[in-house]
């Protein structure tokens, strides 16, 4: 895990833990991938010696993504992807950094009368990464273009990730190039 701000992300998570463990919650869902691999990594911020870090396993260990979290949980699934081929992209925080691959795809090939379709690369970057396509705009124009020429090859009609960044990139890739593919977040179609 590498902070640049290790400071401010310590400030930020002792500000955190103390909310999230009032809540005495047996489960920490978040939507985000980036914010779940975060708030697992919590402890990491820590020294053994301080206190804070206790509290921060104590959160870590009950955090977990919408996707994972639903995967183990009896939900009515929606009808929102009725006769629709969709496609699933991987965000990097949810596939590397936690693992999290099968569990959105499962859940998408559960919906009622729709067609999964595997998206070529889906776990390559769509390149936003945060803000990475605000500093480095021309490369992240060109990892973004080649995420949408693998799109066109599933001619999906809606593409699913657990990212908002990604949400953000992916759907200015779609304007850019023109589809009519709908952008969504799983738990919209879920």
């Amino acid at each position: 895990m590498v902070v640049r701000d290790l400071d401010a992300a310590r400030k930020l998570a002792g500000k955190n833990l103390p909310v999230l463990q009032a809540a005495k919650a047996d489960v920490i869902v978040t939507d985000c991938s980036s914010c779940t691999a975060f708030i697992k990594k919590y402890p990491r911020l820590f020294s053994e010696d301080d206190p804070r870090r206790q509290a921060a396993q104590s959160v870590a260990v009950r955090v977990r993504d919408v996707s994972e979290w639903l995967t183990a949980e009896v939900i009515p699934l929606s009808k929102s992807l009725q006769g629709k081929r969709v496609t699933f992209h991987d965000p990097c925080h949810a596939s590397r950094g936690q693992g999290l691959v099968k569990q959105p795809r499962e859940l998408l090939r559960r919906m009622p009368e729709a067609q999964f379709v595997e998206l070529p690369e889906a776990d390559w970057c769509c390149g936003g990464a945060g803000s990475y396509a605000l500093s480095h705009y021309d490369l992240a124009m060109q990892v973004l273009d080649r995420k949408m020429e693998n799109l066109k090859k599933t001619a999906a009609d809606v593409l699913v990730t657990t990212c908002p960044a990604c949400i953000v990139q992916l759907s200015y890739g779609v304007r850019r190039h023109g589809l009519k593919v709908a952008v969504k977040h799983l738990t919209e179609v879920l």
